[in-house]
């Protein structure tokens, strides 16, 4: 979900002038909306937010302004500020990297759902211009504060391990943010890359769609990733941290190659770094099998490849074991074994370990802090 802050932060790294103060290049961004929307404050002059307001929205400690917030719905609103916004390129953007910048609008898009022309022959400029107001507009009508539902669990020196609600991908895809994430996803043994999205034509479906594995599947797909060379990836990495395949699967339309549960693929993207982690083994039908005991060796697994790999990067986990693996845990008792794991392997834990909890799983948790 793309905050105005984090918007604000990915246009300043192509600013004309870099030394530029954060209350000008926000105000400046927002210019063309408030001219197009004529936005006024109580005086009658174009709204504008000082110093101390910039401060607190672009630290996520603030909301978006109502004030603003109740244009987004005028009638003619994108297309006004699509016209206002030339006068910021060109007072605000180096342009000789415009193709570059355009770029990154484009994958920031597509991973935001904002819809982009596809047949664009108007010029980089007018592409820049379009698009930079979609998004703008999106994360205008999105929550600007950040998530500060957070529990530290316990912390030894530098090495902390905390549990928040929230949404797994906002971490990853959603990062805006110059370091990237390390994010959990949850896979079967074939490390299949085949989401099934109808069950008409499919005898066996595979990867579902309403997993966190099927739903990781179509973001990359939307990033501009194809699907056909994640499997290869996936092989080449799965020699890299040392898993052979085991066994072959009779599987009709997915992978055949199976690794032991625990096995850990790394894929990395623009904004993150992706440990595909085997949970589950597929039966005959396409459908996962797993149990307590697989889950607390793959997170073993997991936090030793962490050990290794990880760099010190910030590695964030779902709950394991909840959904279509059929392990037959309950919110309750995968955060319980969760906790256990990474608590007998402290010794393992060299950086930022972060649980992450659907929000609407939290109140299924008794004890969502350590005492």
């Amino acid at each position: 979900m793309l905050k105005i802050s984090e918007l604000i932060n990915q246009l300043k790294r192509y600013a004309l002038n870099p030394s530029v103060s954060e209350e000008e290049f926000l105000n400046a961004v927002l210019y063309p909306y408030v001219s197009a929307g004529k936005i006024k404050n109580k005086k009658h002059d174009d709204y504008y937010l000082n110093k101390s307001r910039t401060s607190i929205i672009m630290n996520q400690k603030a909301d978006v302004p109502t004030e603003l917030r109740k244009y987004l719905s005028m009638a003619g609103i994108e297309k006004r500020t699509i016209e206002e916004m030339g006068s910021f390129l060109e007072d605000y953007l180096d342009l000789s990297k415009e193709t570059d910048l355009l770029e990154n609008l484009i994958d920031i898009a597509k991973s935001e759902n904002v819809i982009i022309d596809e047949n664009r022959s108007s010029g980089v400029q007018d592409d820049l211009k379009t698009i930079l107001t979609r998004l703008l507009l999106k994360s205008l009508s999105n929550n600007n504060k950040a998530d500060t539902d957070i529990d530290l669990l316990w912390k030894h020196g530098i090495n902390t391990v905390d549990v928040q609600s929230g949404d797994l991908f906002h971490f990853g895809f959603d990062n805006r943010h110059q370091k990237k994430n390390i994010i959990v996803i949850p896979v079967n043994t074939a490390f299949d890359t085949h989401v099934t999205t109808q069950l008409e034509g499919e005898e066996y479906p595979i990867v579902s769609e309403n997993t966190i594995h099927g739903q990781w599947l179509v973001r990359l797909k939307m990033t501009g990733e194809r699907l056909e060379f994640i499997g290869e990836r996936i092989n080449d990495s799965l020699k890299r941290t040392g898993f052979d395949p085991i066994k072959e699967s009779n599987s009709e339309n997915g992978n055949n190659r199976c690794y032991p549960i625990g096995s850990v693929a790394i894929i990395e993207t623009k904004n993150a770094f992706y440990f595909l982690l085997a949970i589950s083994e597929f039966d005959d039908y396409n459908n996962a099998r797993s149990s307590s005991e697989d889950i607390d060796a793959a997170i073993t697994s997991l936090l030793t490849v962490y050990d290794r790999f990880g760099l010190g990067y910030d590695l964030y986990i779902p709950l394991l074991g909840t959904g279509l693996s059929r392990t037959g845990l309950s919110t309750q008792e995968a955060y319980d074994l969760l906790i256990d794991c990474l608590t007998r392997n402290s010794s393992l834990i060299h950086g930022h370990i972060h649980l992450v909890i659907r929000s609407t799983d939290r109140n299924e948790i008794k004890r969502f802090k350590e005492d």
